[in-house]
């Protein structure tokens, strides 16, 4: 592994020694296969759905979350050994489009999620996973199932959100500012 990697379990609340065991081993043995791996080794993919992976990852990059594989890096694996790790659902978008560079330059705009992280974050794995060759396939192919379909209406979904939120933003300034 390239660092030491924090997972917390939500479900169940207390794990069995058990399944504690089943999940450190099949972590270690996914880490150890993404970097220690010739990059057209597929044997990681038998650990993550790769598509959920690359939609998630498309997110993040639209939105430019510098955390989205840090500490704010949500996984789930359904049981039995046939499953895989699945990525999602997103959340936490507080460090979205956050100028990390300074001072602010064009370039800090035109760098990937794991690139030019801000000194509260450490990337895991995708950095290493944008080195794989199948993985930037399926990444492109989900892109473009995405740009075709709706990237274009995506400004507008964007501007309707916003009057949607509007009054809930202005009660959300008037609470924190009456603290």
């Amino acid at each position: 592994s390239k660092q030491n990697l924090w997972f917390t379990s939500l479900s169940p609340e207390k794990m069995s020694t058990e399944q504690k065991l089943y999940i450190t081993d099949f972590l270690n043995n996914l880490d150890s296969l993404i970097y220690n791996s010739p990059l057209e080794s597929p044997e990681w993919e038998k650990y993550i759905d790769v598509d959920e992976l690359a939609k998630f990852l498309i997110v993040h990059e639209i939105l430019d979350n510098k955390e989205s594989f840090s500490g704010s890096c949500w996984m789930y694996k359904e049981r039995g050994d046939s499953t895989k790790l699945k990525f999602g659902p997103v959340w936490d978008f507080g460090s979205c489009f956050i100028n990390v560079k300074f001072p602010i330059t064009d370039s800090c705009y035109n760098s990937f999620v794991y690139q030019d992280l801000p000194h509260y974050c450490s990337s895991h794995w995708i950095e290493r996973l944008y080195q794989y060759p199948y993985f930037l396939q399926v990444v492109k192919r989900h892109w473009k199932q995405f740009y075709k379909s709706n990237y274009e209406s995506i400004f507008d979904y964007m501007d309707k959100f916003v009057l949607s939120i509007v009054d809930a933003g202005n009660e959300s300034r008037k609470y924190l500012r009456s603290r």
